[in-house]
């Protein structure tokens, strides 16, 4: 009956207003937690918004009569051919992934990772027409960092939710209503960043707190991926923002003097070379160590599968061929968005995946052309997420798959001239 009353009162809200549904999805990413059946089929509240939402756009402005598959006309689309070339592409190289490993458990995932975000996209794409409609989108993404922050802090004092492996004696990590930090950490990352750099761009304060909140987060989830692919990127901005330049050059200037006289530059870069391309096979091994064992395993696969690949949610079972540490479980993706997008999409789907990123950054390019103040915030946004992407996965999840349309939406809407 609850599930009825929310999804009644969401359907009225985004019959009246496509951008407040959007909204609420957004700041409601991580519902698809919230798991059932209905007939026997297992579904998500997310999944049900995401579909209510598709349908009330195309039937309350007849949108259906639209649809079609051509790509030439003179009709006006907000999404260019060339965009709809490649999610047209995208979407044929996961059906072939998808019958590579047919099975009902890969058709839930394709469900979630492909089918559910392009439809997410399409009205994000048609109901986002003003500035205003995109600070409406802002907010959620506060309203988002925000909750999660009040329930990560009502965490650390109870341990609700917390696993055993991320309590005392182990480290204390936090993860909010997700099982893992990891997954707290991929959703926040990129939206604070965003946020942050907004905040900044625009002189508006209001996003700051948000901004500083989602940093707080990420140095309670204790991800290093996370935390230096936000470093990186926000380095990138003050070294590009001329304002900023002169005292960001001071500050990494002593950084890098205190680093060289405290510490052993070669010693540590040796390290770190040895984990990544030598990594040891003790109880003591670092979690990079476990990541590059994950990796060459993954390239052990994309050996014997370099055309095709294994299949849509193969990663698991494929994997277990090639996997020789006992202690350490098999994990369910490579933690690299490209040896996982090769290994289970194929040759294809990673050289697909690689234009849809070289097309992001020619959007941005556009965006910088036309002194749009959203330049920064979405680079930074979509440099964060690549930067952690090569330690982890921010796609293959049903809300970082959603989070990845917002942020590609948010690209080609500010890129566009006529917008």
């Amino acid at each position: 009956m609850l599930l009825i009353l929310f999804l009644s009162l969401f359907s009225i809200i985004a019959y009246h207003s496509r951008v407040y549904g959007l909204a609420i999805i957004i700041a409601l990413l991580p519902t698809y937690l919230l798991r059932f059946s209905i007939f026997n089929l297992p579904t998500t509240l997310l999944e049900l918004m995401i579909l209510l939402l598709f349908l009330i756009f195309l039937i309350k402005g007849k949108k259906y009569k639209d649809i079609n598959f051509r790509f030439k006309g003179k009709s006006f689309n907000k999404i260019s051919k060339t965009w709809r070339h490649l999610l047209l592409a995208w979407i044929m190289v996961s059906v072939i992934a998808l019958g590579l490993n047919l099975e009902l458990s890969s058709l839930g995932l394709w469900r979630a990772y492909f089918l559910e975000p392009l439809m997410f996209f399409i009205v994000f794409m048609y109901s986002i027409n003003s500035k205003k409609d995109q600070a409406i989108v802002f907010n959620s993404f506060s309203f988002l960092i925000a909750y999660l922050f009040l329930i990560s802090f009502y965490q650390y004092f109870t341990n609700w939710n917390l696993l055993a492996a991320y309590l005392k004696p182990n480290i204390h990590r936090l993860t909010a209503v997700f099982p893992q930090p990891n997954m707290l950490a991929l959703l926040i990352a990129p939206l604070s960043s965003f946020l942050f750099v907004y905040a900044l761009e625009i002189k508006k304060r209001a996003y700051y707190l948000p901004a500083i909140l989602g940093f707080l987060l990420i140095l309670a989830t204790k991800s290093q991926g996370a935390l230096i692919a936000i470093i990186i990127s926000l380095l990138f901005y003050f070294l590009l923002k001329r304002s900023y330049r002169k005292f960001t050059l001071i500050i990494l200037a002593l950084i890098i003097v205190v680093f060289t006289l405290f510490s052993s530059p070669r010693q540590y870069f040796n390290n770190l070379k040895q984990q990544v391309f030598n990594p040891g096979e003790g109880l003591r091994i670092t979690s990079l160590e476990i990541r590059s064992h994950l990796w060459q395993s993954s390239i052990e696969g994309i050996k014997d599968n370099y055309l095709l690949g294994t299949g849509l949610n193969s990663f698991k079972k494929t994997i277990a061929n090639y996997h020789n540490i006992s202690w350490i479980e098999i994990y369910p993706h490579s933690h690299n968005i490209f040896l996982n997008i090769y290994l289970e999409l194929g040759l294809l789907g990673l050289l697909v995946f690689i234009f849809i990123i070289k097309q992001i950054f020619i959007s941005l390019k556009e965006t910088l052309k036309q002194n749009n103040k959203i330049f920064y915030p979405l680079t930074l946004a979509w440099l964060t997420a690549l930067i952690h992407s090569l330690v982890d996965l921010p796609y293959f999840k049903n809300d970082l798959s959603i989070l990845f349309f917002i942020f590609l939406g948010l690209t080609i809407l500010n890129s566009s001239n006529e917008n």
